[in-house]
Parts: structure tokens; sequence; C-alpha cells
């Protein structure tokens, strides 16, 4: 049978035939996009670590909801975050849940929200606008009647953009060239610097000054190749495709001091003057990166008109959504009625109008603190009581809280820094011992 057999239906039948295969097209050309930038991921959680997402997901036959590998969470987690996985410098293990006054360095997991011999509920408020930080929808609520608290509870594995958080530097390792001497170093702007993998290939042998390099930041280019980025003298210039990094050693940097990768003055690399020196081949890796929260730290007073979920004004709560217990101020504190009572948060030094807090705090040692993060006089930026600022103006509604270890609140001031839990509190690899450096 034939469909069209005027000249009329056959021209039809073209433009039909041009406007499917017009259509295969732009859809061959949205699936090559998405394989080649589709990594809804970020640092340390991407190509840079050859972390793909069927490192966690198993598209048929999955274990777990949200189509994971395994039945919980935390054992997703613990596939890589174990003494001898890609998270190793981070190995979440079991015995390592802490128990208050007891044992353990980590806020637990697979433990009941409902504890309220610390403290703590199931996440009262939710973010209705925003559902990736939703805290409550991340229990385990395989039994109703007792939801269990999970990494994803607190955690955005896919995430880490927002920059919530103190910036986490990782060790740099050696992936080739173990012979070599020759040293690196990195520096960040805390806040600034943007999460990042960072590949080092040192290109022609010498000493700091002699020896040439190229980079890779880790990313994948669209046709699933690593990018790579060669010195035109005075920038860092991509190159892709099957052999990006020889095109780009044909660009090398010289090595020295203080360099500035892709992210400009926010992140610097320094070439130790003091090793031997550096070999072809030699192959460094390393990260910036931030603790992937799921909401903005806790920031603001502990109440707010409304009582809305991500706070109105310039409050969020995040240690406070499930410790809502411990959220209480100097007026509750210097009222006794029986109940149980904690350090102030939610405020600013000196709020109580007494005249004996500090403006700025010193060091958990004693020690005056440093700006320059993580450059602390006692070489432990870890002890750092911080004050968490508010956030700002101009985004009211999901604002902007930054840690910082020094400010002079104002009384009235939408700027003003307080005392929240993480001043003195941090959820993980905390010994309680503020003479120790702690890893985070």
């Amino acid at each position: 049978m034939k469909l069209f057999t005027s000249k009329a239906g056959k021209k039809r039948a073209s433009i039909m035939t041009a406007r499917a295969i017009l259509s295969i097209l732009a859809a061959v050309a949205l699936v090559i996009i998405a394989v080649g930038n589709g990594q809804a991921i970020d640092a340390p959680h991407h190509a840079g670590y050859s972390i793909q997402c069927l490192n966690c997901h198993q598209p048929h036959k999955a274990l777990g909801s949200n189509l994971t590998r395994a039945e919980l969470n935390p054992l997703v987690c613990q596939g890589c975050h174990n003494p001898l996985g890609l998270g190793k410098y981070f190995p979440m293990q079991n015995s390592n849940r802490a128990v208050p006054g007891v044992k353990g360095n980590t806020h637990y997991w697979m433990m009941s929200a409902n504890a309220p011999q610390w403290g703590a509920t199931p996440p009262t408020r939710t973010y209705s606008e925003n559902h990736d930080t939703d805290m409550d929808t991340r229990l385990d609520k395989s039994d109703p009647s007792n939801p269990k608290v999970l990494c994803s509870t607190c955690h955005n594995q896919h995430d880490n953009s927002n920059r919530w958080g103190r910036t986490h530097l990782s060790q740099i390792e050696q992936l080739d060239g173990t012979g070599s001497t020759g040293k690196i170093h990195y520096s960040v702007v805390d806040h600034q610097a943007k999460p990042q993998t960072y590949h080092v290939f040192i290109v022609n042998s010498g000493s700091t000054g002699e020896a040439t390099y190229v980079i890779s930041d880790g990313s994948l280019d669209m046709a699933g190749y690593i990018r790579w980025f060669g010195w035109n003298g005075s920038g860092w210039i991509p190159f892709t495709g099957r052999n990006a990094k020889t095109d780009a050693s044909s660009m090398p940097r010289q090595t020295g001091s203080s360099q500035h990768l892709m992210d400009g003055p926010n992140i610097t690399i320094t070439f130790d003057t003091s090793s031997d020196s550096f070999r072809t081949g030699d192959h460094f890796r390393f990260y910036v990166g931030y603790p992937f929260f799921r909401r903005a730290h806790d920031g603001g007073p502990n109440q707010e008109p409304g009582n809305r979920g991500q706070g109105s004004g310039f409050t969020t709560y995040f240690c406070r959504n499930c410790h809502s217990q411990r959220a209480q101020s100097h007026v509750d504190v210097e009222t006794w009625t029986g109940t149980p009572r904690s350090h102030p948060v939610g405020q600013w030094l000196g709020s109580n109008g007494k005249g004996y807090d500090r403006h700025v705090p010193l060091d958990a040692d004693g020690k005056t603190q440093s700006a320059s993060y993580p450059n602390s006089p006692d070489g432990n930026w870890t002890n750092d009581l911080l004050l968490f600022k508010r956030g700002t103006a101009g985004d009211p509604k999901y604002p902007t809280v930054k840690a910082t270890a020094f400010g002079t609140p104002e009384p009235g001031s939408d700027d003003n820094y307080d005392v929240q839990c993480m001043t003195c509190h941090a959820p993980h690899f905390t010994d309680s011992n503020s003479l120790t450096v702690d890893k985070r």
C-alpha cells in the first residue's frame, strides 16, 4: 500500500522525513551534551577522582532507594569512605560514631532521630520551595515510628556549589613518578575558591624554576576526555580531545611560587624550592571542596517572625533543625525553670549587655585567632572558635551564611556575627583535644 502517490504527497513525506531526521539529530546532540557535561556532581565527587554516576547508582535491580547500589545510604557512602577506598582520608567507620562522654569522634548515623537525651527530634523546618535542602525527607523511615538519621540527612552528595561550611583542603596525592623528590603546596581564599579537582603534570624535569608543568581540572569535554590546560604566557588555555594532555604539554608553565590556577587568585600553587627536583611524568592530584551541606549552616537568631523553614530575613537552620531544644538564648539560660539549659546560640557576643564577653573570641588554646585561613597562629585551624555571619540583605530567602574568625557585631545590625553550634562543635573527626589538628 502506498501512502503518498501524488507529488504533493511525496513532498509532504519528504518534509516529514527531514523533520524526523532533525529531531533525531537534536536528541542525539542532547545526549552527547549530557554525557560530556552532565556531571551533576561537584569535586571531589566527580570525574576528577574517577567517580561517575554508576559508582553509586544501579539502573536496574537496585538494592536501595533512588537506584543506589546498597540498601542503606550510609553503606553507599562507606563504599568509598573506608580506609582503603577513594575517600580514605575521610573514613566513616561505624566504630567512630560518637556516644557523648563515652566514645567516638563523629556524629552518629543510623540512630533514631528521636533522641531527647541529646536534645534531638526529627527535623521540624522544611524548605517547601527547594526540595534539595529538605532534611526530613532524607531520614530512613522504613520504620515510620522510629525514623533514623542518614548521611544524606545532613549532606547533599551531589551539590557542593553553595560553598556552605569551611573550605576543605585535601591532601596532595602523587599518582605517578613516585621516585621524584619534588613537593608542591597550595593555598586558597576561604569561601571564594570554587569546589574543584586539580591535576598537576610535570612536563620537563628540573628544580623549581626549571621544571615545567601543565594542569587539569578533571572535567570532561563533550567526547568524554579529560580537559588539560597549557600556559600561553598570561593565562591557562584549555585543550580537549584524546590528545589533550600531549597538546597542552606543548605550552607548559615554568614552576614557581604562588602561581594562580584556573580559579584566579582564589587558589595558588607553590613548588617547593627545598626539594631536590621534579621529574618528567610526575603527576599530582588534590582538590578544594566544602562539606556538601544540604543547607546553609545555622545563622541568625533562634526564632524569627513567621517561623518559616528557611528563615525570614537572615535566619537559617542546620544543627538547630534537629537540636531545637539546644537553641536557647541568654534569657532562657538566665531564667531557671527546672529544664536543662544549654549555652546560648543564635546571639552575638555581648548580647546580654553585661559586658563580660569578648568581641573577638580567642583560639581554644587562648591564642589570638587569625583571619587568614588556614594559617592559624598555633598552626591548628581546627580549634578556631568561629562566629557565624548572618548573611546579606541581597538574598534574604537563602542567605549567604559564612564562617569568620573575626567580626565586631553591632546590635540591631543585619550583619551580626553570632555564636552558633559549630562555633564550638564539629560533626566529624572531633577528638575534643584542642591541641591536635583534626581531619577536616
